[in-house]
């Protein structure tokens, strides 16, 4: 089944995303936050 929006948003204006079961949220990144998560993951997996 697919994820249902939560109706609050964050401090940015990102969505979020509960699974079905709630078990996962999901949350939009702006490509800014995209970024910044690419270079800290490089440390984690190179």
């Amino acid at each position: 089944s697919q994820p249902t929006l939560d109706d609050s948003s964050g401090k940015s204006g990102a969505k979020f995303y509960q699974s079905y079961d709630k078990l996962f949220i999901i949350k939009t990144l702006t490509s800014e936050e995209v970024e910044r998560m690419h270079s800290f993951l490089k440390h984690y997996h190179p």
